[in-house]
């Protein structure tokens, strides 16, 4: 029988007193049991920190920071506290199913190579949405020129990774993006995987509960975006971060023209990245297709067919499931366009 690793659950918390039992008692009760709980409390105001003392499993440690240090830091500090040979990742707001840790765990050691695992999220409370990220290394890193990779609260890591100078999280970012620095720093070292099975139920809030919030990660996003087209080969002088940031966040566009030169920009990534081979052509081109089949999707005013990108050099539309395509169409059929 295979050693039981160790697993650290890391899970900071800030002013969580309505959720944080149920998110740390999702962990107490998973089916793998080989496991530290490592709750950080970023100088809460509230009753949280009593809630979590009152529960009663040893395997629970407790750090409370004197002051607010955000979220990066809260992390770091729970890292240099973990025992455990992998780290998984937890919010105080979010919810493991019982099978979540005994899943990953059984894929790491089946695949050693893989340093870095999520899974699916299953949204709730203002949304039902099921969010399903890329399977594979190159499919995760072709995927962060527009966004993050990963679920951040469903993510286990090999604890080796934070073992080399600057791969900690980027205490600076506090919670704005820290995790989609991180995975751009290590995704040209580490093997990246995400398992295509809802693990973690994820909760979301309406946008304006988070609205400053959002602003910070979008300037964090900016920037990390910038370095990775940087890396795909576009000089700085050819970049054109309003275009990209128009499709990474699928913005809506005024005519048939506007989304053929968002199009266009699409299609000078996967030029340049054919000089440079930084990302697999294939999955690049798979990255390039979805987001344009998105960036459509969102835009159902313009009322186009898919067939019109047929001659872009990157369009790949087998890699669009019937699923997608039946939703492009229905969504068209319920807004027409007037």
């Amino acid at each position: 029988m295979s050693r039981q690793p160790l697993v650290s659950v890391i899970m900071p918390f800030f002013n969580a007193e309505e959720y944080i039992l149920s998110a740390v008692e999702s962990v107490c009760q998973q089916t793998y049991q080989n496991i530290e709980i490592i709750v950080v409390d970023d100088a809460s105001t509230d009753s949280s920190l009593g809630i979590v003392k009152g529960i009663a499993d040893p395997r629970i440690q407790i750090i409370r920071n004197e002051t607010n240090l955000g979220l990066a830091a809260s992390l770091n500090k729970a890292i240099a506290a973990a025992s455990g040979e992998l780290i998984a990742r937890m919010d105080a707001d979010d919810i493991c199913l019982p099978q979540r840790l005994a899943r990953q765990v059984a894929f790491l050691q089946q695949h050693p190579s893989v340093s870095v695992l999520g899974t699916a999220l299953q949204y709730f409370q203002t949304s039902r949405y099921t969010n399903y990220f890329p399977a594979t290394h190159e499919q995760c890193r072709a995927k962060l020129l527009f966004n993050v990779c990963f679920g951040h609260p469903s993510l286990m890591l090999r604890h080796s990774v934070f073992e080399h100078a600057n791969t900690g999280y980027n205490e600076i970012l506090r919670q704005y993006s820290e995790d989609y620095d991180l995975y751009e720093r290590l995704a040209d070292h580490v093997q990246f995987a995400n398992l295509r099975e809802v693990l973690v139920r994820y909760r979301t809030f309406p946008p304006p509960a988070k609205q400053e919030a959002e602003s910070l990660r979008k300037q964090n996003s900016h920037d990390i975006r910038k370095r990775l087209l940087k890396k795909v080969g576009i000089p700085e002088s050819m970049l054109d971060m309003e275009a990209h940031t128009r499709c990474s966040n699928l913005t809506r566009v005024s005519s048939v023209a506007e989304l053929d030169s968002l199009a266009d920009w699409l299609g000078v990534i996967f030029h340049h990245n054919q000089q440079t081979n930084y990302l697999l052509d294939a999955a690049l081109a798979e990255a390039l297709t979805e987001q344009l089949f998105f960036l459509s999707y969102h835009n159902p005013q313009v009322n186009i067919r898919l067939g019109r990108f047929s001659h872009l050099n990157y369009f790949r539309p087998e890699v669009l499931t019937r699923h997608l395509r039946l939703r492009y169409w229905l969504k068209k059929v319920v807004h027409p366009v007037r």
